[in-house]
């Protein structure tokens, strides 16, 4: 019925005295009228075709007919219709130019140029479909004074990062993904290739050795970037605290490949990679020393404790203060390690408070015969 309905206003304008190029005003708000509920993937491509035909018949380059050609573009690209994705993907490239409304125009060519990388994908070219992604991606990705104001340009740059980071964490057993990675890599500002290690030291990063690292580091940049580009879209939120829980669960002591203890080369990631995050803060190791003391303070100098406190007010790391040859600091250094170890271990963050206060207590006892 809309399609009947559009045809006959477009016989009524024909009729008229009429002699503009493009339709009138009526018609136009008649094929924006239309809802174009097309999203889902189990539905049947031919009557939609039957209507965007229509639609160019009466206006083959307006900026709805082009949008819905779009959509049922990425409908067949998610039903394996590659042939008919192709056929709708070369009727945009050939038309876009001619579309009249120019605040349209880029964002039609954005989503162009990105269902067209999605087609790639569909089409096993992959380090094409990751090449196009990446470049459609970098500006902003590695540029801090880039900015996207267009609302609809955001959420599509967000989409595509979220993408981006899903391909990379896919396995593909006749592509190397290294070559595509080490390429993104090179694309990001690398100070001379160095980082911050754990420890606080700067280290060269071997591309080879360190391959799980960068791209789960890519994974991360690209996920924090979608809810930074797009804050309303849940899904970015969801995904980026996905990839924070996996952080921090590969930050346990057995480690894999993928687990970060540094930032590599994304400084948008610091905040979340920041060395001895995982190790108590100088205040918790003076309030252990404090707590030993008063448990000690009969076997001990206190005066003396007291002036090494004083002098050692900006201690930092407390493993490193185990050589000392005052044997409450050795104290002191082995409990911290004894609390990080048993804090850290499998399973520690769902086990409880009283199973952690047990082991701690049975390896003081074992220790020291506390």
């Amino acid at each position: 019925m809309h399609c009947i309905f559009l045809v006959e206003e477009d016989y009524k304008l024909k009729s008229t005295d009429e002699k503009a190029e493009q339709p009138h005003q009526s018609l136009i708000n008649s094929l924006q009228s239309f809802p174009f509920s097309i999203s889902k993937i189990r539905q049947d491509c031919n009557p939609w075709l039957k209507v965007l035909r229509v639609y160019q018949t009466i206006s083959p380059t307006s900026s709805v007919t082009l949008k819905f050609c779009m959509n049922l573009h990425s409908l067949a690209r998610k039903q394996k219709n590659l042939l008919l994705a192709n056929r709708l993907n070369k009727y945009i490239k050939d038309n876009i130019s001619a579309c009249p409304e120019e605040k349209h125009h880029n964002l039609l060519l954005l989503n162009l140029q990105f269902e067209s990388i999605l087609l790639q994908y569909a089409e096993n070219k992959f380090e094409d479909a990751f090449t196009n992604l990446w470049s459609f991606l970098c500006p902003f990705m590695i540029s801090s004074t880039s900015r996207i104001f267009d609302v609809e340009e955001r959420i599509l740059k967000a989409k595509a990062c979220l993408k981006l980071a899903s391909w990379l964490r896919r396995g593909y057993s006749d592509w190397n993904l290294e070559s595509t990675v080490l390429k993104m890599l090179a694309d990001f500002d690398m100070t001379g290739s160095t980082s911050i290690g754990k420890d606080g030291n700067s280290k060269n990063i071997n591309c080879k050795q360190n391959l799980g690292s960068i791209t789960e580091e890519i994974i991360g940049t690209t996920t924090k970037m979608s809810s930074r580009i797009c804050p309303t879209m849940g899904k970015s939120w969801i995904s980026y605290a996905s990839w924070c829980f996996k952080q921090a669960g590969g930050s346990l002591p057995v480690q894999n490949e993928t687990s970060m203890d540094s930032c590599l080369f994304s400084p948008i990631l610091v905040p979340e990679i920041l060395p001895e995050r995982f190790r108590l803060t100088k205040d918790e190791v003076l309030r252990i020393k404090s707590l030993l003391l008063c448990l000690l303070q009969d076997n001990i100098d206190v005066e003396g404790f007291r002036d090494e406190q004083e002098e050692e007010s900006s201690l930092h790391d407390s493993a490193e203060h185990s050589s000392t040859n005052n044997p409450l600091q050795k104290l002191v250094s082995h409990v911290v390690n004894i609390i990080e170890t048993v804090a850290g271990a499998p399973g520690a963050e769902t086990s409880g408070g009283e199973r952690l206060l047990a082991t701690v207590s049975s390896q003081l006892r074992i220790f020291g015969g506390l």
